[in-house]
């Protein structure tokens, strides 16, 4: 298990069957002065990805550059970093654009 429901396995567009398929930010990196990583996507999703600069504040921002069209294979996010040092990340699905079974 991934710790994932099967309804949010679902609207996710991932397998609940397999404990590897699951949203999340893998290859982080930071490449000529901007940051990069990949996330999974599911065909006809929408994501984008927000920052904070503290897991005890509650407002994250959302990355200007992030909206990312999902097509069922892993997309690369690069930005230019924040001038804060330490930050958190996270993907948010936006739009589950993908038709019902």
């Amino acid at each position: 298990q991934d710790g994932m429901s099967n309804a949010d396995e679902f609207l996710a567009g991932t397998h609940p069957g397999d404990r590897n398929s699951f949203l999340r930010i893998f290859d982080h990196r930071v490449l000529e002065g901007r940051v990069q990583f990949s996330i999974p996507t599911s065909e006809g999703r929408q994501y984008s990805v927000e920052r904070i600069a503290s897991l005890n504040l509650s407002l994250w921002t959302e990355i200007a550059s992030s909206l990312i069209q999902g097509d069922g294979k892993d997309q690369i996010v690069r930005f230019n970093p924040p001038t804060e040092n330490m930050q958190f990340y996270r993907i948010k699905m936006t739009s589950n654009m993908a038709p019902l079974p």
